[in-house]
């Protein structure tokens, strides 16, 4: 037997049915999930208002059923993270399987790099022909390297830019 609530979501919600229909089907690109969709939205006003009824049925509808398409889009995007294919036979080491000549290596190999990006400022002053590259430096005062309007011009010495 229907209740008061139940004549109430006849009388306020599925008046809009024809609405919804067409709302979902404009701005949902699935078209064999439409129904599944309508009927979600009609569970969760129901269930919502049972609770307590909106003052704007109408509105209350059709921001449901934005948020419901809100959420599906959202699930449907997450990306499942499980390994693909076999871990071991990849070339991930661990660090206990690292051996003492594989850490001395790399240790050396990045005291090359660091070396290498020390000298950059020194191989900049020879590429442009200055003598010595803090000397290019400190003859810029220290106003025209804040108000600079391309930096580099401050780095570079007058004519090597």
């Amino acid at each position: 037997m229907p209740t008061e609530f139940d004549a109430w979501f006849v009388r306020e919600v599925l008046v809009h049915e024809r609405a919804l229909a067409l709302f979902l089907q404009r701005h949902w690109p699935h078209r064999d999930e439409w129904h599944d969709l309508r009927q979600e939205v009609y569970a969760r006003v129901y269930e919502a208002a049972g609770r307590v009824r909106p003052d704007a049925p109408k509105a209350f509808l059709f921001t449901t059923a934005r948020h419901l398409m809100t959420d599906r889009l959202r699930r449907s995007r997450v990306v499942s993270i499980e390994p693909v294919g076999d871990f071991e036979s990849s070339n991930v080491y661990l660090i206990d399987e690292v051996s003492p000549e594989r850490w001395t290596g790399t240790r050396q190999a990045l005291k090359r790099v660091v070396e290498a990006l020390d000298r950059l400022p020194t191989v900049a002053a020879k590429w442009c022909g200055c003598d010595a590259w803090r000397s290019c430096r400190r003859r810029r005062s220290p106003r025209a390297w804040a108000s600079a309007r391309r930096p580099w011009k401050n780095i570079w010495p007058r004519g090597c830019a």
